[in-house]
């Protein structure tokens, strides 16, 4: 099993997301989750970066996570 950690950060203009993850049995195993987490991550920004015609952030509308 591993261990997941978060941690946020104000920085100029919104806020930094760290995600360490450890405990992993082998290196490979690390690297392949290190990929993962860079692509889930990349893929959250994108999604709330974007806005509903109204002008409101995506992320305001927790039930519209499926779009």
């Amino acid at each position: 099993m591993t261990k997941v950690t978060y941690r946020f950060d104000a920085i100029d203009g919104g806020t930094r997301l760290t995600v360490l993850q450890d405990d992993f049995g082998a290196p490979e195993a690390a690297r392949e989750h290190a990929q993962d987490w860079e692509r889930v991550l990349n893929w959250l920004r994108v999604y709330l970066s974007r806005s509903e015609p109204s002008g409101a952030p995506v992320n305001s509308r927790p039930d519209r996570l499926s779009d």
